[in-house]
């Protein structure tokens, strides 16, 4: 529990508690705003769930703050939710592909999708030693959205497998498993590497996707490379900055090893960033996915740009 008579340990918590509270009323605020305002349900549906992640990570991270210690179950539910969070976001994006019109009714097909994805002829990738993916055709297309869904949902199969492999480690204190310890007879330090390793590659896939998506025209107004960027960083707080704390700590950057151990030093650390980090994007998210998104269809912005 947290140190009533330590004032900067308190004061810390308590800080961190009033703002989360503000951070979450805004969010929750954000999220009836869009439920009243309904125009095009299934992008909006999957937009609003994905406002949920920072109220779920910064309220977990601010629970382990104040236990102080880092809960069992705590890094599997953090993992979970950016699972989530990348799937509801890949679901958004899609949606915002096929957008269609009929009537004054927004609905979601595919043939609109994919004829958005024909229309830009090929798709380049950052590295220049992966050759450009033709987009001329409807199959070449698929093929396309099929490598990125591929590329960046595995890191959701990869986390819920390392969860389930994870949990019964956890339940039962196995010796092995030694939480926080860097070293290769640790079973945690093997399943964080993989881990890690897999967010690279959904990384890399979804900062390819963005570059692609922000060249397409009718996705021009909706600051679509910002919305990625903002699920990027959501990556990098969540799994790669673990890691970088931990390696921090393993070398006494971060507090005395002598008075503290390493898994409390990387729980404390990470849970206090991941507070402030989670208040952020509270905020952020007002600016980056605002409700007049959805007022006019990607059809007739393009039209009223050219």
């Amino acid at each position: 529990m947290v140190n009533r008579d330590n004032l900067e340990e308190s004061s810390a918590i308590g800080v961190t508690a009033v703002v989360l509270i503000i951070s979450t009323f805004i969010c929750l605020h954000h999220i009836f705003s869009y439920a009243r305002n309904m125009k095009y349900k299934s992008a909006q549906i999957a937009c609003m769930l994905l406002f949920t992640t920072p109220v779920i990570v910064g309220w977990s991270a601010w629970a382990c703050l104040y236990v102080g210690e880092t809960m069992k179950n705590y890094e599997a539910l953090i993992a979970l939710d950016k699972a989530f969070c990348i799937a509801m976001f890949l679901i958004l994006i899609e949606m915002l592909l096929g957008w269609t019109e009929s009537n004054g009714t927004y609905f979601f097909t595919k043939e609109a999708e994919i004829r958005v994805l024909m229309d830009m002829k090929e798709a380049k990738w950052l590295l220049p030693c992966i050759k450009p993916s033709p987009l001329s055709s409807s199959k070449q297309a698929i093929s396309y959205l099929r490598k990125i869904r591929i590329g960046i949902f595995q890191v959701i199969f990869v986390i819920i497998a390392i969860t389930i492999i994870s949990t019964p480690f956890l339940i039962f204190d196995y010796d092995d498993f030694k939480i926080g310890e860097n070293s290769t007879d640790s079973i945690w330090f093997w399943l964080s590497s993989i881990r890690s390793l897999s967010s690279v590659v959904a990384v890399f896939f979804l900062v390819n996707y963005a570059f692609f998506a922000a060249k397409i025209p009718e996705l021009n107004e909706l600051r679509i490379k910002s919305k990625f960027n903002l699920i990027q960083l959501s990556m990098v707080f969540t799994e790669i900055q673990p890691s970088i704390i931990s390696f921090c700590a393993d070398r006494g950057w971060i507090a005395n090893t002598d008075n503290y151990s390493q898994v409390e030093i990387i729980g404390w650390t990470n849970s206090l960033l991941l507070c402030s980090e989670m208040i952020i994007m509270g905020f952020l998210q007002i600016l980056v996915f605002p409700l007049s998104d959805y007022k006019t269809p990607p059809s007739s912005r393009k039209f009223i740009a050219n």
